[in-house]
C-alpha cells in the first residue's frame, strides 16, 4: 500500500511539473517577438527552446522520483512520467484516434524528454552520487 501511495504522489507531481513545463513553453512562444513563419523555417532553434524549457522540469521530476523511490527509482520514474503523459493525452484520445496519432507524432520530442529522459537522468544521478552507507 505504501508503494501505491508513493506512485500516486509521484504521478501527481510528474503531471503537475509536465503541465507547468508545457505552460512555460507556451508562454515563451507567445511572448517572444518572433513570427510564426520564422519558427517553421528554423526547426532546430525551436528544438533548442524546447530543451531549454523542458529539461529543467525533467531534472526536478528525476530528483523527486529519486527521493520518493529509494529502490528502483529509474523504473518508478518511468512509470510515473508515463502515467502523467498518458493522462495529458487522454482528452486528445477521447476526441479522435487519428488526432491522437498525429499529436503523438508531433510531440515525440516532448514525450521522449519526459518518458525516456527522466529515467535516464535518475540513472545518471545514481551513478554520480554514491549511496549513503
Amino acid at each position: 500500500m505504501q508503494m501505491l501511495g508513493r506512485f500516486v504522489v509521484g504521478t501527481l507531481g510528474a503531471f503537475c511539473l509536465v503541465w507547468l513545463a508545457v505552460f512555460a513553453y507556451g508562454l515563451l512562444i507567445e511572448h517572444l517577438p518572433i513570427t510564426r513563419n520564422w519558427w517553421r523555417a528554423h526547426a532546430p532553434i525551436v528544438y533548442g527552446f524546447e530543451i531549454l524549457v523542458f529539461v529543467p522540469f525533467a531534472v526536478v521530476i528525476a530528483l523527486l522520483s529519486r527521493r520518493l523511490f529509494p529502490r528502483r527509482a529509474a523504473a518508478s520514474a518511468f512509470a510515473c512520467t508515463l502515467a502523467a503523459v498518458a493522462v495529458l493525452f487522454v482528452p486528445t484520445a477521447v476526441a479522435s484516434y487519428d488526432l491522437l496519432l498525429s499529436s503523438l507524432k508531433m510531440n515525440a520530442e516532448f514525450i521522449l524528454t519526459f518518458v525516456v529522459g527522466v529515467p535516464l537522468i535518475v540513472l545518471a544521478i545514481q551513478r554520480w552520487r554514491p549511496r549513503p552507507s
